[in-house]
């Protein structure tokens, strides 16, 4: 994943994805905790892990009753970062990357579509303080693609509609942001579906 690394508990696998997303896939050996490091200072945010460049999905844990959130917490030792999952998990499934956008363009002279990451869909999906935690990290990578719009991008409107699409429309191929649209706030857009 670009110049980071994440130590997870032996046995992991891991699969690239096209867009640069990792999808780790973590056994369960039995009840207790496990342990994840990553090369670079890091913090929970929301239950996932948001380090210096590097962001970790919430694990799941495959359970016979279905899928289950295992947030991440700090280690009891201060050390990394630790979790437990649920009493009879078998597995664990995180996404793993340095890339939020895959690309960004202007269909008109007021509106671009993003193309998020695998990662992006899935950092923030039905959670608004998650999504409006993140929304300024992927506005970032649009605002670098596209510098001499900055002005159009950082706008309350534009990122409330962005993370509104981060909370409820996180499959949609594209995240469509009129910059010319006044500001709702981000649940008066949630309310008109990110319009």
């Amino acid at each position: 994943m670009g110049a980071h690394r994440v130590d997870a508990p032996e046995g992991t696998r891991a699969e690239t994805h096209e867009d640069g997303t990792v999808a780790l896939t973590v056994p369960v050996p039995g009840l207790g905790t496990l342990g994840f490091l990553l090369d670079a200072p890091a913090e929970v945010v929301s239950g996932r892990l948001a380090g210096d460049g590097i962001w970790l999905t919430r694990p799941v844990a495959d359970t016979a009753r279905g899928s289950r959130n295992a947030p991440f917490e700090k280690a009891p030792s201060g050390e990394g970062f630790a979790v437990t999952p649920p009493e009879g998990a078998t597995g664990l499934t995180l996404l793993a990357g340095t890339a939020l956008v895959v690309d960004s363009r202007w269909e008109s002279s007021t509106r671009v579509l993003v193309f998020p990451t695998r990662l992006a869909r899935s950092l923030a999906t039905a959670d608004p303080i998650a999504a409006a935690a993140l929304a300024p990290d992927v506005m970032a990578e649009v605002v670098a693609a596209h510098p001499d719009r900055a002005d159009l991008l950082s706008t309350p409107s534009a990122m409330n509609q962005l993370a509104c699409h981060l909370v409820g429309a996180p499959d949609k191929e594209s995240w469509n942001l009129e910059t010319d649209r006044p500001d709702k706030g981000l649940v008066g857009f949630m309310v008109d579906r990110c319009n």
